[in-house]
């Protein structure tokens, strides 16, 4: 798959992603899992979140009832990304379209005009500190995604933050990205990503935690 897909590819995409949001906001047991990660109707609509329905075509059939992550860009949907239904155990996390390259997710943020830009570990904690820390973030699934390519879009910015989760890996994500962008290096605490300290710790603190 092209990294830049056709627009006939991009209005399947977008057809599919409307159908996904519907199905999430009538399905109460996704809702509540979402609402749990501070993820309310709203951010669930700004950002087309969805869930894969049971009677959805022949190419969504083996994402039926995994969240469904849309990658929102100005020219439209260019790939969904899926995650595991959140009562089952078994099978891989998080699934791409077959042959997709990676991506960063929330691109259209880097459009904004802010001092301040974030690159989280994945779409959940880009969601997060870009709605409850106000500062626009993109999301890279590992550092051994991040490509020269996207490093060519942080070249205007101001301050960038790599923010890394509060583990081993996470460290290793933030400082491998913020070397390649002479950019700053934030690790979460320990235990801790963005979305789970927002939960315990509320988004003033999440705020004043990535701004110290």
């Amino acid at each position: 798959m092209s990294l830049v897909p056709a627009d006939s590819r991009k209005k399947d995409l977008d057809e599919a992603t409307v159908d996904f949001t519907t199905a999430l906001l009538s399905n109460e047991n996704a809702l509540r899992y979402l609402e749990g990660r501070g993820i309310d109707g709203d951010v669930i609509v700004k950002y087309r979140l969805g869930i894969v329905p049971t009677d959805c075509s022949l190419e969504w059939k083996p994402y039926v009832g995994m969240l469904a992550i849309p990658y929102l860009t100005p020219t439209g949907v260019v790939t969904i990304r899926f995650r595991r239904n959140p009562n089952k155990d078994e099978g891989p996390k998080y699934r791409s379209l077959p042959g997709d390259q990676a991506r960063l997710y929330n691109v259209s943020v880097l459009l904004a005009d802010s001092d301040v830009v974030g690159i989280c570990e994945g779409e959940y904690d880009a969601i997060t500190v870009s709605e409850f820390a106000d500062i626009p973030s993109v999301g890279v699934p590992g550092a051994s995604n991040f490509t020269d390519a996207f490093a060519l879009l942080f070249r205007n910015a101001g301050k960038v933050l790599c923010i890394g989760d509060g583990d081993e890996a996470g460290r290793g994500f933030a400082d491998s990205v913020a070397e390649r962008l002479e950019a700053i290096p934030v690790t979460m605490p320990e235990g801790h990503d963005c979305n789970s300290f927002l939960l315990e710790y509320g988004p003033v603190a999440l705020r004043e935690y990535l701004e110290a």
